[in-house]
C-alpha cells in the first residue's frame, strides 16, 4: 500500500495532467502551414538589350551569358537600341526585359519565393520580334543559327529559375511568341521543339516523362506529368495552345490546323487517363480561352450591341473551352498568361482560371511575380500575393496585395469566384470590383474606359464565347 506522501504526489498529477488536457481541449488549433508555389508568365528577356553583345552571346554557352549580359553597357547601347526599336517596329508603351530587370526580378524570386515547392511558367520567354532583331542585327544566318539561339535564351531563363530556387521543379508552358519563325508560328517535329525539349526536362528535376509525354512534347510543345510532392494525386496538363489560335501557321507561312487537331486527340486521352488514375488536373497554357474583352471593346466599341458585330476570342473555336468544360469535375485550376495583366475567370460557372500578370513591361505596366498558397490535398489554389516592382527596372519591389485580403475569399474555387464575380455585377465601385481594376494593369491605374466598360469586362470573365459575351454585355439583345 502507497503511503500517504505518495498517494498525495500521485493524485496531484493526475489533477496536474486533467488541468492540461483541459487546457489543451480549449487552446486554438495549431494553423496549417501550407506550400506556396510561383507563378510567373510573359517574362519576354531581351538578350540584344545591347545590341553589341550579341554575337559574343550567340558565340558562348548560356553559363557564360552572365558575364557577357552584366558587363557595363557599350557607349552606343541607346542609340542602337533604338535603331533596333524603329526597325522592329517595337512598341511604343515600354520594352520588354532587359539583363538589370531579369537580373532584379531573380532576387526578388530568391527572396520572396524560397521554399516554394514548384513554379508555373506559362509561357512567352522570348522578346517580341525576336527573328527580325536577329536578322536587323546579324545579317543573313543559317536558319540553325537562330533556331540555337532562341533555344538557348529559353535555356539561360530556366538555368536563372534554377539558380534561385534550387531544386525546385518548374513546369514551362510555351507561348505565341516562343518559336524560331515568328509569333503565331512553328513546325512540328522542329530542330526548336527538340532544343526546348531539353528545357523542359531539365526544369521538371527528375521528375520522368514517359515516353509517350517525350513524343508529345516533341510533337507540339505540349507534355502531361504527374505533379510532384507535396502535390498529392494532381497531374498537370501543360498545353501548346497557340496552335488554336485562328491564324497559326507553319514555319513555311502556311495554316496548319493539324497540329491543334493532334493536340486535342491527345488531351482528351489525357484527361480520360487522369479519371481512370482518380487523379485531379491542372491545366496551364499560354493563351486563355473565351473573349479577348480588350480587342472587342478596341475593336467594336459602343458598336458591340450592333446585328452583326462578332467579339474577338482569344483562339480560333471553342473545342478546347469545350472539352474542359466536359471534364469540370476533375480540374481544379486552369493557368494562363499572355494578356500581361492581372485577371481572374471562371469558364462555365466551373472552371477556376488565373491568368498570371508579366514581368515585361512591354505594354506599360509594372514587372509582377505572384507566390500562391496552395491546398495539396485537394488540389485547389487557397490564396495568391502579388509582389510589384517600384519601376519598370526593377530597382525596388514590395508586396501590392492578397487575393484573400483584397477580396475576402477563403480559396480560388469555382464556388468562391461564383459569388466574387456575383458582387462583381453590382459596379465598378464597390469595394471588391474596386479592388480588382486597381490590381488589373499591375503599377498603373486601369484606364479610365476599364471603369466605364466594367460591367462587359465582368461578362469577359464568365462567358464560356462569343455569343455568350455579346448576350450578357447586350443584356439579351
Amino acid at each position: 500500500m502507497a503511503s500517504a506522501p505518495l498517494r498525495f504526489c500521485r493524485s496531484g498529477i493526475f489533477f496536474l495532467s486533467l488541468l492540461i488536457a483541459c487546457g489543451a481541449a480549449h487552446a486554438k488549433p495549431p494553423q496549417r502551414v501550407l506550400p506556396r508555389a510561383l507563378l510567373i508568365s510573359d517574362i519576354h528577356f531581351d538578350p540584344m538589350h545591347d545590341p553589341a553583345k550579341l554575337k559574343l552571346l550567340a558565340a558562348a554557352p548560356v553559363s557564360g551569358w552572365d558575364a557577357i549580359l552584366g558587363a557595363p553597357d557599350s557607349p552606343t547601347q541607346a542609340a542602337d537600341f533604338a535603331a533596333l526599336q524603329t526597325a522592329c517596329k517595337a512598341s511604343s508603351a515600354g520594352v520588354d526585359t532587359p539583363y538589370a530587370l531579369l537580373a532584379s526580378a531573380m532576387q526578388e524570386i530568391h527572396t520572396q519565393a524560397a521554399g516554394v515547392r514548384f513554379v508555373l511558367l506559362s509561357g512567352d520567354l522570348l522578346v517580341h520580334e525576336m527573328d527580325c532583331r536577329w536578322a536587323t542585327l546579324m545579317g543573313p544566318t543559317p536558319p540553325a543559327a537562330f533556331t540555337g539561339f532562341a533555344a538557348k535564351t529559353i535555356a539561360y531563363q530556366m538555368l536563372k529559375l534554377r539558380q534561385a530556387l534550387p531544386g525546385v521543379p518548374v513546369y514551362l508552358a510555351l507561348g505565341n511568341n516562343d518559336s524560331d519563325c515568328g509569333h503565331y508560328h512553328l513546325d512540328a517535329h522542329g530542330p526548336f521543339l527538340a532544343a526546348t525539349a531539353k528545357s523542359v526536362e531539365s526544369g521538371l528535376g527528375g521528375i520522368p516523362l514517359s515516353a509517350t509525354e517525350k513524343a508529345a512534347l516533341l510533337q507540339g510543345g505540349y507534355y502531361s506529368v504527374r505533379m510532384a510532392a507535396p502535390m498529392q494525386a494532381t497531374r498537370l496538363i501543360v498545353l501548346n495552345d497557340v496552335t488554336a489560335v485562328a491564324d497559326f501557321e507553319n514555319c513555311k507561312d502556311q495554316p496548319d490546323t493539324v497540329m491543334d487537331a493532334k493536340q486535342m486527340a491527345w488531351l482528351a486521352k489525357e484527361l480520360a487517363a487522369a479519371r481512370a488514375a482518380h487523379e485531379r488536373v491542372w491545366v496551364m497554357g499560354h493563351i486563355p480561352p473565351g473573349v479577348n474583352t480588350y480587342s472587342t471593346l478596341r475593336k467594336l466599341g459602343a458598336g458591340l450591341c450592333t446585328p452583326g458585330a462578332v467579339p474577338a476570342e482569344f483562339l480560333g473555336s471553342d473545342a478546347l473551352l469545350g472539352l474542359l468544360e466536359k471534364n469540370a469535375d476533375q480540374i481544379q485550376l486552369l493557368v494562363f498568361g499572355h494578356t500581361h495583366a492581372d485577371e481572374m475567370r471562371l469558364y462555365g460557372g466551373k472552371l477556376p482560371t488565373k491568368v498570371v500578370p508579366s514581368i515585361t513591361t512591354v505594354d506599360g505596366n509594372y514587372p509582377t511575380i505572384t507566390i500562391a498558397t496552395i491546398d495539396p490535398a485537394a488540389a485547389t489554389l487557397v490564396d495568391y500575393t502579388v509582389y510589384l516592382a517600384a519601376d519598370k527596372v526593377g530597382t525596388s519591389w514590395s508586396r501590392e496585395y492578397s487575393y484573400a485580403e483584397s477580396f475576402g475569399e477563403k480559396a480560388f474555387t469555382a464556388d468562391a469566384l461564383s459569388g466574387l464575380m456575383q458582387d462583381f455585377r453590382s459596379g465598378a465601385d464597390d469595394a471588391k470590383s474596386h479592388a480588382y481594376l486597381q490590381h488589373y494593369a499591375a503599377g498603373e491605374s486601369a484606364p479610365a474606359q476599364a471603369k466605364q466598360a466594367w460591367p462587359v469586362m465582368v461578362c469577359g470573365m464568365t462567358a464560356a464565347d462569343g455569343a455568350a459575351f455579346k448576350s450578357c454585355a447586350c443584356g439579351g439583345k
